[in-house]
Parts: C-alpha cells; sequence; structure tokens
C-alpha cells in the first residue's frame, strides 16, 4: 500500500514525480487564467494559418501551449526543450497525435552547451511561458536570450510571457486588492518581489541580445509579454 506525500513536505524537483504530479494538478485549478495566457502567447505568433514553420518552446512544461499551437497550425513543427524529462514524458502523451511535427529536448538552458542539440535547426520563432524567471540570475538570462538569438533565423521573433518584479513594492498591495475582484480579470494575488528583473529591464536584456522591435507588448502587475525580433519584423496581414 502506497502513501501520497503530503503537500506541505513536496519542494520544488524538476526531477521528482510527485512534484511534477503536484504542479499540474495545481494547473488545473488555474486552467481559465492559463489559458488566457497562452491565448495572449499564440495571437503573437505572426504566422498565416497555412505556412510552415518551426518554433522553439523554452520550458515548455506539459505540451499544454504547444497543443495549443499544433491544432491552430496544421504546418508548423514544434521543439520543446525542457530541464524535466518528466514533464517531456508528459508533453508527449499530450501531443502523440502530433508525433510527426514535434521532438523534444531535455537540457538545462542554464548552461551554455544546451543549444548543441539543436544542431543547424531553422528556428522562426522562439516562445517561453512563465519559465525563464526560474533561472533566478539576471545574468544567466541575458545570457540565454543571447544563446535564442542566436538560434533565430533571419526575421525570427523572440516572445517570452513571464513573471516580473514591480517596479515599487506599494504595487503588490493594489494587485492583490484588483485581483480580488473576479470580473477585473487580473490573476490573483501580488507577488513578483523575488522576480529577477522588472519588465523595463528584462525589454533592455532583450535589446542588449540583438533582438530590435524590443517591448512590452502587455503586462498587468507581476505579468509581461515581451520580446524582439532579429532583423526585419515580418507580419501578415491581420486575419
Amino acid at each position: 500500500m502506497t502513501t501520497s506525500t503530503p503537500t506541505s513536505e513536496l519542494h520544488e524537483d524538476w526531477f521528482d514525480e510527485r512534484w511534477v504530479a503536484h504542479w499540474i494538478d495545481r494547473q488545473r485549478a488555474r486552467e481559465p487564467q492559463r489559458n488566457r495566457q497562452f491565448g495572449l502567447l499564440r495571437a503573437m505568433l505572426p504566422f498565416g494559418v497555412d505556412t510552415e514553420f518551426t518554433y522553439l518552446n523554452v520550458g515548455s512544461g506539459p505540451g499544454t501551449f504547444d497543443e495549443l499551437v499544433l491544432q491552430r497550425y496544421p504546418r508548423a513543427r514544434s521543439i520543446l526543450v525542457d530541464v524535466s524529462p518528466l514533464m517531456l514524458e508528459r508533453a508527449r502523451e499530450r501531443l502523440r497525435r502530433f508525433a510527426d511535427r514535434t521532438s523534444y529536448i531535455q537540457a538545462d538552458f542554464s548552461t551554455r552547451d544546451w543549444t548543441s542539440a539543436l544542431d543547424d535547426t531553422h528556428v522562426h520563432a522562439v516562445v517561453s511561458c512563465i519559465a525563464i524567471h526560474n533561472l533566478r540570475e539576471p545574468a544567466l538570462i541575458r545570457a540565454l536570450y543571447a544563446d535564442l538569438y542566436g538560434l533565430l533565423v533571419d526575421g525570427g521573433l523572440f516572445l517570452n510571457l513571464d513573471y516580473v518584479r514591480m517596479p515599487a513594492a506599494e504595487l503588490q498591495a493594489m494587485a492583490r486588492w484588483a485581483g480580488a475582484d473576479p470580473e477585473g480579470g487580473f490573476m490573483p494575488g501580488g507577488g513578483g518581489s523575488g522576480m529577477p528583473g522588472t519588465a523595463d529591464e528584462q525589454v533592455g536584456w532583450v535589446r542588449e541580445a540583438g533582438f530590435i522591435a524590443a517591448d512590452c507588448f502587455y503586462k498587468e502587475f507581476r505579468l509581461a509579454l515581451f520580446g524582439g525580433c532579429k532583423g526585419a519584423l515580418r507580419v501578415p496581414e491581420a486575419r
């Protein structure tokens, strides 16, 4: 007979099956919020529905975002990168029907050699959804942005939806207040104080890596969607 580990005894460990299962189960309660976040990120992909392109998902988790992309874009190919082999196993299960258009790389993108697994892959977009902040150190994040710039083809786009540090501590109370109104649409709770950079700082690091047209495209307190383009930005006619 097995017993489950109390939640209070679990610690963040992406190589622990119990933690990964707990994290995924916790996302079910946040599904409306996560769907909105994934929708924001997918809406920014500048590709026609029938366009053939390859994108890289940094810190992909269980493939929830990729399912949305591959459903909309029948000619898209995805490369999922995550430090956790357990997360990649879950992603394989979720994306089984897209097996001919998906590939998986288990890598620690805090290291300087993680890109070697990509060989000469032509990457048209890099996305990340609430993952890169886990690097914690600004120097590691800035180095990663430079790595991602090098992976993209000319005209490729980098999009990062992630937690950021609010520029004033007083805003945490405002974030909690606004998030308590269920009709407001804001994320519940405050937080953000321990994040490695503000939205402005993150955009600066994106520019530093070489990206142009770098900007914060969306922000609500501790959540921001930002990125930039390698070379000229090409956007199709609006749907």
